[in-house]
């Protein structure tokens, strides 16, 4: 199913129902901060939740923050693998694979097929997975296609749970190579479009509009701003641009339990991944750029109600063209 199609949230449901039954459950993500929200969202359920790396955490030490990604996709699963021929370990009789498009990679399915009992092959699995998400995993498809030899029953939903039709409609629009769902008719402000012609215009913008959304009421725990890149490479990297409005951090997986209404909140799209919030606002994606076309599409996802996309004004063109080409200017409102 497409991002907003409810994938995780039946996933959950179907998962705890099985826990509730006696069943060993395992839910596996590969983001950590969606691992733990999901942990408290169903702390009366019996279902165990992590993510994968936080798995390998229970039997081998993992290195938080490494550079390399063969650290984390081939010698944690290697490590695993071999500590569990030799050692006692959980087996679960089910196992739900959440961000299937991350997590399809023959290293991981391995591990997945260790801890699963009847292993892949003759155990029972759920995988979730939207392959227009797929920002990590080279061997999707190959992965992919083996699972599909094992016996299974194929589902694709299409209905948008998340989304207004105003960002549904212009996410569509602006990633039309994408599948995209049928959207709810669920109306919605119109999506903030705002160029800029350089950071600091950029920043005036930013301070403006957390100003106008305090003013409207709306809760600073309500919104998210995402980005492309790490904090130190933004564009808002350095002196904290809006010290004199409000607090301003890093997302972490505590803030999603308990969200400080006074606080704005940062996160990479990667980071933020499975997770939602009310008000998301976009900036430093270059749209001219293969790889930020994809994260601009989960980016634009994540927003239940509002969106503002901040762009310069070579991707504010492009954006321009395809709402133009798609005719979708009543979900739009386009400021310069």
């Amino acid at each position: 199913g497409s991002a907003g199609t409810g994938k995780t949230i039946l996933g959950l449901k179907y998962a705890s129902k099985v826990a509730n039954e006696g069943k060993n459950v395992l839910f596996l993500t590969y983001n950590r901060m969606l691992a733990e929200y999901l942990r408290h969202k169903t702390s009366d359920s019996k279902l165990d939740i992590v993510h994968l790396h936080g798995l390998f955490n229970r039997y081998i030490d993992v290195i938080e923050e490494q550079e390399s990604s063969e650290y984390y996709e081939t010698f944690l699963p290697g490590k695993f693998i071999e500590f569990a021929a030799q050692n006692d370990i959980t087996h679960y009789d089910m196992v739900v694979i959440d961000e299937g498009q991350d997590l399809l990679k023959y290293d991981y399915l391995l591990c997945i097929d260790t801890v699963l009992a009847g292993g892949l092959e003759n155990g029972k699995w759920v995988a979730l997975l939207d392959p227009n998400q797929n920002i990590y995993n080279g061997e999707f498809e190959s992965c992919f296609e083996l699972l599909k030899s094992y016996p299974h029953t194929d589902y694709k939903l299409v209905i948008n749970c998340r989304n207004t039709r105003q960002i549904g409609t212009l996410n569509a629009a602006l990633h039309a190579k994408y599948q995209h769902p049928k959207y709810l008719r669920v109306e919605g402000d119109k999506v903030i479009i705002n160029s800029y012609d350089s950071v600091e215009g950029l920043k005036e913008k930013l301070r403006k509009t957390i100003k106008d959304l305090i003013k409207k009421g709306i809760s600073l725990g309500d919104v998210i701003i995402l980005m492309p890149v790490r904090f130190e490479n933004s564009s808002l990297k350095g002196e904290n641009i809006f010290k004199s409005i409000c607090s301003f951090k890093k997302a972490t997986e505590l803030d999603f339990i308990a969200p400080d209404p006074n606080t704005l909140r940062y996160s990479t799209v990667h980071s933020f991944k499975g997770l939602e919030a009310k008000v998301i606002i976009l900036f430093d994606f270059d749209l001219t750029l293969e790889k930020h076309e994809m994260l601009s599409y989960i980016a634009m996802s994540r927003a239940k109600t509002l969106l503002y996309i901040f762009i310069d004004s070579k991707s504010a063109e492009i954006i321009n063209e395809h709402v133009a080409e798609a005719n979708v200017l009543d979900s739009v409102q386009i400021e310069v």
